[in-house]
């Protein structure tokens, strides 16, 4: 009887897990496809005479640069999770734990 469970949770698994890759290429797909055509605008908008004119252009394109990435990182990690497959930085990890717990020993 068991085996049988197994056996039919094994294809939905298989099926998840499949759905879950397909999003998370749709998802990187759209996040850098957009990143790429921002920053080719901005590049060009570089090689113009007047360019310095419009610095606060060109600094709102990196905002939304900066935004679109993000925003891609955080949908794509979440979607990882929620299968389990979530990748972490294990320095990256320490690092964040040193600075939380340096924080908690100033306030206590």
């Amino acid at each position: 009887m068991q085996q049988n469970t197994a056996a039919a949770a094994q294809p939905q698994d298989q099926k998840k897990l499949r759905d879950t890759i397909n999003l998370v290429d749709a998802l990187a797909q759209e996040g850098f496809s957009q990143i790429r055509a921002i920053a080719s605008v901005a590049l060009r908008s570089l090689e113009t005479p007047n360019s310095y004119q419009f610095t606060q252009d060109i600094s709102d394109v990196l905002i939304a640069i900066k935004k679109i990435a993000s925003d891609a990182e955080d949908c794509i990690n979440q979607t990882a999770e929620e299968v389990g497959c979530d990748y972490v930085d294990a320095h990256r990890q320490r690092r964040i734990d040193a600075e939380m717990n340096n924080f908690r020993q100033r306030v206590a």
